[in-house]
């Protein structure tokens, strides 16, 4: 427990980072027509940094609370489990995300073993799924046996993982105009049938000329039906996850600033080359305004993040984020402005006491 005390000042004050969203590839093999990534995927680079340079990284990182390792498809590098590791022990993280659509088998099993016997921190990897419907999600992703190979390859996931207590794995879903009218469906899918250690869901984010029209009524019976019915956190978890949930909801509706900012100060992300913006919204993988926002290159200060983060070109990034009150539909950084607020926190303690109470 001791271990953990040092993650717990990013929680509660916001001006120290405490994640970091790190884009390990921009290749994937599938095309889901919701991707964020989509005008990024598989552009010619071969400039990704390596694990030494991950691991020069953290002689000047103290500590990460969350550090996620996306993509393009993670497991498309064949190092994906290298990095998971030396970012778990390096850099004194408490948690390491992947996300992942489950079509590399063999690379995720490695990953498990490695992570399991060798990472210091806890790993939570995401299978992303947009439907229980074998042929929905071959439509939806674009390559066909997709939904077969997700399902085969978490099924070996789950058992080379349940010998390790640091291992969670997790279903991944976005809540958009392709599923929204079946998702209580896919939520028992997954909590039933599958029987998934979580499930991870939120609104799909806006994105260039993506913006997708919405029912956030049923969106909201979904939080309300998995907090309620299906969700095994404990009260507080419980009753955070879903109050963000409906900040969500509520951002979609009437989307106006309330909060500043985390991004550029308790969060930044990172491409697969080293270069830092403030978030994915106005940055990487944003290629129409990535210049106007980056913050610098990780191989341009020697790797020491926390001396890029004090340039004064990072400076004015987080300036402008501040002064502009930038604001968008993005959850991570949602959650972390959040999680500065005394009324959202009190809140939040409230609604877990009323979980107790009542149910």
């Amino acid at each position: 427990m001791t271990k953990l005390i040092h993650h717990i000042p990013p929680l509660f004050f916001k001006n120290r980072l405490t994640e970091l969203t790190y884009f390990t590839t921009n290749k994937c093999n599938m095309f889901c027509k919701h991707c964020f990534v989509a005008e990024e995927l598989n552009t010619k680079t071969n400039n990704f940094l390596s694990v030494t340079e991950i691991l020069k990284m953290g002689e000047y990182i103290p500590h990460m609370q969350r550090v996620h390792l996306g993509g393009g498809e993670p497991f498309m590098r064949q190092d994906i489990a290298e990095l998971a590791v030396g970012i778990s022990n390096s850099w004194k993280t408490g948690v390491v995300c992947i996300p992942t659509n489950g079509w590399f088998g063999e690379n995720i099993l490695e990953t498990i073993d490695a992570f399991g016997d060798n990472g210091y921190g806890n790993l939570r990897l995401h299978f992303s799924i947009n439907s229980p419907s074998p042929e929905d999600m071959d439509s939806f992703s674009q390559l066909r046996g997709s939904f077969e190979k997700w399902r085969k390859n978490l099924e070996m996931a789950k058992e080379a993982s349940s010998e390790y207590q640091n291992i969670t794995l997790v279903a991944l879903s976005s809540f958009n105009e392709y599923n929204q009218d079946i998702f209580l469906e896919l939520i028992d899918f997954l909590m039933d049938d599958i029987g998934v250690d979580d499930f991870s869901f939120h609104l799909v984010r806006s994105h260039g000329e993506y913006h997708p029209v919405l029912d956030i009524e049923k969106f909201n019976e979904v939080i309300e039906y998995f907090f309620t019915k299906k969700s095994k956190d404990n009260a507080l978890l419980k009753a955070f996850r879903s109050k963000i949930r409906q900040k969500t909801a509520d951002y979609y509706v009437d989307p106006i600033y309330t909060t500043p900012c985390a991004a550029a100060t308790s969060r930044v992300v990172m491409s697969p080359s080293g270069d830092i913006y403030p978030c994915e919204k106005i940055g990487y993988p944003n290629l129409h305004e990535k210049d106007k926002w980056f913050m610098g290159s990780i191989r341009n200060f020697d790797y020491n993040l926390t001396k890029l983060l004090q340039s004064e070109l990072a400076i004015d990034v987080k300036n402008r984020i501040l002064s502009g009150k930038c604001h968008c539909d993005h959850g991570i950084d949602s959650s972390l402005s959040q999680l500065t607020s005394t009324k959202f926190k009190f809140d939040v303690v409230s609604k877990a006491i009323h979980n107790l109470v009542f149910h």
